[in-house]
């Protein structure tokens, strides 16, 4: 056989491994499609709240629960799960604390979990905001309430002084979690 002829099955075989290993991507790719709208991308400035406005609709489906996915067991942390979970007492909701370890593999599991459970309130400090935020967003668009103690994606940051993001119900909240971790 000659030079040409090898050359040029090493040619086809190798284009046809490149053609396997593109496809291959291209499911891959298709498998992590968004489930869900991209939420807001851009600055937006809403009208104030009005409170004799039509009140909002509950999602259908979510357990009255709230749920801190929890990076690790530090001091700060531990005031954080103890402030939600006496808010979640005196709202009747259920209270589940997942601590990763901080292990983002756990963490992923931990928060799928939460999802596939209908789970209604879920408050994170992501190991690795990267890794967990398909998964995050899959809770967003369950329509469950995602709040985060470190950057987003989240439907409001509950600890982001970096980003001046205070709003009243922010306030309001940590408010209420410092009363229960100091007054009580």
């Amino acid at each position: 056989m000659s030079c040409d002829v090898r050359n040029d099955r090493l040619s086809r075989s190798l284009g046809f491994a490149a053609v396997l290993v593109v496809l291959s991507t291209g499911m891959v790719r298709t498998g992590m499609t968004q489930e869900g709208p991209p939420g807001i991308t851009r600055p937006v400035v809403f009208p104030p709240f009005n409170p004799d406005g039509p009140d909002c609709s509950r999602p259908a489906g979510l357990r009255k629960s709230l749920t801190f996915a929890q990076d690790n067991g530090r001091k700060f942390m531990q005031g954080v799960a103890r402030g939600l979970e006496l808010a979640a007492k005196d709202r009747g909701l259920t209270y589940e604390i997942d601590q990763a370890n901080n292990d983002p593999d756990l963490m992923t599991a931990q928060v799928r979990k939460f999802v596939s459970s209908s789970g209604g309130a879920l408050v994170i400090s992501p190991v690795d905001s990267q890794s967990i935020s398909p998964v995050i967003k899959q809770a967003i668009w369950s329509g469950a309430y995602v709040g985060a103690v470190v950057p987003p994606p989240a439907t409001s940051l509950l600890n982001a002084p970096q980003t001046n993001s205070l709003s009243k119900f922010n306030v309001r909240l940590a408010g209420t979690a410092l009363f229960h971790f100091f007054c009580r």
